[in-house]
């Protein structure tokens, strides 16, 4: 299940996700391939990498000026197992609003 399949019979309805999680490529400290052994672990359905936008406290150890990069890593290293990953970024300003996840659906 690479890409979302709406036409799923009734009892295989997607439960159990994780929308909010970070890896190397914002302030996490494991790969996104990790991200998605830990979904397949857990049994997750859906995944989405929200790396931080403006926080990047390891861009002189892993610079990746492509934000996009921890969602292409995990896609690709799901592409051969039952986890869907979804687009995602985190956005940080001072309060309010403070911090705000956008799903890319």
């Amino acid at each position: 299940r690479s890409t979302l399949d709406r036409s799923s019979a009734a009892s295989d309805v997607y439960k159990r996700k994780d929308l909010h999680m970070h890896t190397v490529f914002s302030d996490g400290s494991v790969w996104p391939n990790i991200r998605v052994q830990e979904a397949q672990k857990d049994v997750v359905d859906f995944i989405s990498t929200t790396e931080h936008l403006e926080y990047q406290p390891w861009k002189d150890d892993i610079a990746h000026p492509n934000r996009n990069r921890a969602y292409q890593v995990a896609k690709e290293y799901a592409s051969n197992t039952d986890v869907i990953v979804i687009n995602g970024s985190e956005i940080t300003r001072n309060m309010p609003p403070g911090h705000a996840n956008a799903i890319f659906i």
